[in-house]
């Protein structure tokens, strides 16, 4: 059908266009997304042309551009990402929050296409939807690959500050991405400009700090790691690791001044750094207060740390069975079988 665009005949039915972008989806490479794409956006044009509306003519249903944005963000290009938004305006489509999700992640996994990336970021803020934690996490990694385009990232968001003003989310993203890197020093002083902005920081900011620490920590003990759990496939580390340094009391210290709500992400770098720094007993205790409090407790946390207090030989056998009993109060009692 779609292949017959160019002919005269009439427009194929528009749910019949969608269907054929779904069936053949799973087996079309990049190029024939692409065309696709186009043919489809023929379609809608000439219906345009033709006096149709445009709920009558939406050859090309959110489902199906669900795939294509998936397309998109799949094989890093972000002309497809282009040619679904064209589809989306000449509907006259309201954006759902995965279009841009997808168009932020294509952007920043495209070569040199950053600025796109955070002008994506911003309109997706203004369109009213606020970017999850998760979300902002991967935009972080996507980032991270050196700290020049980091920092590039950052004036990119101080540049545009009148066309998208700073937000909590988009400065996150940088100190993320600086965490992942392990440059605390870097984090922190990014951390003292959120007032500059106007911005105040959230739980993903002190856990972003949190996490900085611990990468910082593991590096200088000679290893480096890939990801975001600090215990994944890491061995013994040659050279000592360093005792916790003073950052970490100071990031807890700023979260009990300001009262927020302890998140998962942010107890799990807690004891991360805290594990990373030789001091299980710390993190033990930590694991032990947050369960107390009834905070949001990962499973992944506890697993990281029996795996890296049994790898590094810092905790006993009494240690061991207090990690277990902390489990068993979080509802992790079978955590050890996975």
């Amino acid at each position: 059908i779609l292949e017959d665009v160019g002919g005269g005949g009439a427009p194929p039915p528009p749910h019949l266009v969608s269907a054929a972008i779904v069936d053949a989806f799973p087996h079309r490479g990049l190029y024939e997304v692409k065309s696709l794409l186009r043919a489809a956006l023929t379609l809608i044009e000439r219906h345009r042309e033709n006096g149709g509306g445009a709920e009558t003519g939406r050859f090309v249903t959110a489902g199906a551009l669900e795939l294509l944005f998936v397309a998109a963000t799949t094989h890093a290009s972000p002309e497809v990402a282009n040619l679904c938004w064209d589809a989306v305006e000449l509907q006259g489509m309201m954006p759902l929050e995965m279009f841009y999700e997808c168009t932020v992640t294509t952007f920043l996994r495209a070569r040199m296409q950053d600025h796109h990336a955070f002008t994506a970021f911003a309109e997706m803020q203004k369109d009213g939807f606020v970017p999850s934690g998760p979300f902002v996490v991967g935009m972080s990694k996507d980032l991270s690959t050196t700290r020049g385009r980091v920092g590039n990232a950052y004036n990119i968001i101080c540049n545009g500050a009148k066309d998208f003003p700073a937000s909590t989310q988009a400065l996150n993203c940088v100190l993320g991405a600086y965490a992942e890197l392990g440059s605390v020093d870097d984090a922190f002083w990014l951390f003292d400009e959120y007032a500059s902005h106007g911005v105040t920081p959230d739980i993903d900011t002190y856990a972003s700090l949190l996490q900085a620490v611990a990468r910082e920590i593991i590096l200088r003990g000679g290893k480096v790691t890939e990801g975001a759990e600090v215990a994944d496939g890491e061995a013994d580390a040659e050279v000592p690791p360093p005792e916790p340094p003073e950052a970490v009391g100071a990031v807890e210290f700023l979260v009990e001044d300001v009262g927020v709500v302890r998140s998962g992400r942010y107890v799990h770098w807690h004891v991360a750094a805290l594990v990373c720094g030789g001091r299980t007993d710390l993190a033990v205790e930590t694991l032990r207060d947050a369960v107390g409090r009834g905070d949001d407790v990962l499973l992944e946390t506890f697993r990281s740390l029996r795996k890296r207090s049994v790898s590094r030989g810092s905790a006993g056998e009494n240690t061991l069975k207090e990690i277990d009993k902390i489990a068993a109060k979080a509802g992790y009692a079978w955590y050890k079988r996975l």
